[in-house]
């Protein structure tokens, strides 16, 4: 459904599908998005693969996205390093150390981001194959292949980041069956819904 082609015509196919995931996304009822939170949070933490990271790289929730606080304040709690995304310009952003919900801030869109943005609190290479990284998305198919909000920042992260385990969150209703890439796109490893866990392949 995603077409590799940038004519205007694809674009217009892809924008027209990023629309449709994000309606059916806000088209649940909150109940309905609450009780498939906790059930995507508990598959999360029960992963070997975030079980057994080191760092977690992991988005702050925004509107009806699923939400990671819980996520996240198990890693406080439980002496993970956790790092949390900043957009630094179009089509950039980093990941920075926040040890409590203090330490973060409005930012771009409105959506939290880490207060302390030095060089020295920046996610750094070494500590790639030891961490997991928590991925939102307008959607995802079956091979692990995403389609973001249109901004590129995961994609062009994931590009150049070695991230050991990628892991994408979504609703059931977000699931596609395929979606046709462009060789920027980056798949994640897995995808976890509220009813299943899909390994990429």
């Amino acid at each position: 459904m995603i077409y590799p082609c940038m004519c205007n015509r694809c674009i217009m196919h892809k924008k027209e599908l990023r629309k449709k995931l994000l309606q059916s996304r806000e088209l649940l009822a909150e109940d309905y998005r609450a009780e498939a939170g906790k059930a995507i949070c508990q598959k999360v933490l029960s992963m070997p693969s975030f079980v057994n990271s080191k760092c977690v790289l992991c988005y702050v929730s925004f509107r009806s996205e699923v939400d990671t606080r819980e996520i996240l304040g198990f890693c406080f709690s439980s002496g993970k390093t956790v790092y949390c995304p900043k957009v630094l310009g179009p089509h950039e952003m980093a990941f920075y150390r926040v040890r409590d919900w203090k330490d973060l801030e409005p930012g771009a869109y409105g959506i939290l981001e880490p207060k302390d943005c030095s060089l020295d609190n920046r996610f750094q290479d070494t500590d790639a194959e030891k961490a997991c990284i928590l991925v939102p998305g307008a959607g995802f198919d079956y091979e692990g292949y995403r389609i973001g909000y249109g901004g590129g920042y995961y994609d062009a992260y994931l590009c150049s980041h070695p991230i050991g385990c990628r892991i994408g969150l979504c609703y059931g209703t977000q699931m596609v069956l395929a979606l046709e890439t462009e060789p920027t796109d980056q798949k994640v490893d897995y995808v976890i819904t509220e009813k299943e866990v899909y390994k990429s392949v």
